[in-house]
This record gives structure tokens, C-alpha cells and sequence, in this order.
């Protein structure tokens, strides 16, 4: 998977790198999966239940060199050898848009959790940022994956995969929107010239995809 790091890659290119013998235990999966997406379809389009088997997908294609770690527990998504992996999802709009995807822990998207203690924090940036990083970005790497509306298993081998150093993402951040600026709406240029916002509660939880974007294609001469 060296060869993937700090690209934008696809399932389909991930097959490519792939052994035979992987690319059977693939296609043995994919037709289990295709069981399941007749009975179930939600346990394939829901990003709260894809990424389960998502990881398992990734995990096969790796040649084993990724392998599931756990939800919860101290233990990441993924690990990568001894390395640690967080996986998060986004839309496809999210993409070709460049919104900001979210990225930090999911705690910090709910009502309580680690909403409470930014709200009774003093609000100051450093403080924002300690009690967010208390609880994100440990990890070695960030996949993250087009999985969040994925429409059926038809669309999987098109699916992107953005796969980052952690470094990379955490210098793509978005920490000018919050309680602590004038402004919580966060504002972008789509790749078409469109000028779009987004509401942003608190610094820190999301990445500017725009910048990552760019960041990754700079590393890649493009």
C-alpha cells in the first residue's frame, strides 16, 4: 500500500495491485455481499454500517498488509503493520465540490460527548484545538473513502479513496471557523468557479478538501 499513500486512488486501482489469490478472495466477498445487497440493501448504501465491510474489502485488495483493527476499544479502524489507520467517509458531491469533509472524531458531530466540553470551554482557539486533538488525529493515517451514499455495489470499483499522512491532513485542517471568529460559515471555490459555503460550529473538525486536493497533487508533481 506504500504506493498509495498520499494519492487519490480508486477500489479499482487498488485491484490492480492486487495478487490472484487476493483477487479471488475478492470476488468470493463481492458475490456474499451481493446476497446481502439483495435482502439488505441499507447494510451496503448506510456509511454508519458500510465501512464494516468496506475495511474488510480494503484488508483483501492490500494483500494483507492492511488488516481491521475495531470500533471503540483504543483500537483504530485499520492498522497498517504496527501503524494505526482512522477511516472516514464522504459524498461524492463532497468531492467533486471540494466541501469540507468531516474528519475528527465522531464524538464531536454529536449533542454531547465532545460537543459538551467545547461549548463549556473558554472558547479560545488552543483550548479548542486540546480538546479536540485529545480525541483525534493519533492515528498514522487517514483513508478516506467515497462510501457516504454509495448507491449499490454496481458503483464500488469507482469508488476514491483519498489515503494521507496524517501530517497532511492536520495541515488542511479548517481552524478559522468557530466561536472564537467572527464568522462560522466557511467559504470555497468549487473546480468549476462556484462560490459555495459551509456552516462550521468548531475548528479543528473538519478538512479543507480544496487544500488537501492540492496539497496531494503538489507532492505528485501534478
Amino acid at each position: 500500500m506504500k504506493k498509495f499513500i498520499n494519492k487519490i486512488t480508486t477500489i479499482a486501482k487498488l485491484k490492480e495491485n492486487a495478487t490472484e489469490a487476493s483477487l479471488k478472495e475478492y470476488r468470493d466477498y463481492m458475490e456474499a455481499l451481493r446476497v446481502l445487497e439483495r435482502r439488505t440493501p441499507s447494510l451496503i448504501t448506510n456509511g454508519r454500517v458500510n465501512h464494516y465491510w468496506i475495511q474488510e474489502v480494503i484488508s483483501i485488495l492490500s494483500n494483507g498488509e492492511m488488516v481491521s483493527g475495531g470500533q471503540g476499544n483504543s483500537e483504530p479502524d485499520m492498522y497498517k503493520g504496527e501503524e494505526r489507520v482512522e477511516i472516514k467517509g464522504f459524498t461524492t458531491t463532497e468531492f467533486e465540490t471540494r466541501s469540507p469533509i468531516r474528519v475528527a472524531a465522531s464524538k464531536f458531530f454529536a449533542s454531547n460527548g465532545g460537543i459538551t466540553a467545547l461549548k463549556n470551554s473558554d472558547k479560545t482557539l488552543e483550548t479548542m484545538k486540546e480538546i479536540v486533538f485529545s480525541n483525534s488525529y493519533s492515528d498514522d493515517y487517514y483513508m478516506l473513502t467515497e462510501t457516504c451514499g454509495l448507491k449499490s455495489l454496481d458503483d464500488f470499483e469507482k469508488v476514491r479513496i483519498i489515503f494521507v499522512d496524517s501530517n497532511l491532513l492536520k495541515s488542511s485542517l479548517i481552524e478559522d471557523c468557530g466561536p472564537h471568529c467572527d464568522s462560522q460559515h466557511f467559504s470555497w471555490e468549487t473546480p468549476s468557479g462556484k462560490s459555495k459555503t459551509k456552516k462550521i460550529n468548531w475548528p479543528y473538525t473538519h478538512v479543507d478538501t480544496s487544500k488537501l486536493v492540492e496539497s496531494i497533487g503538489e507532492l505528485n508533481g501534478k
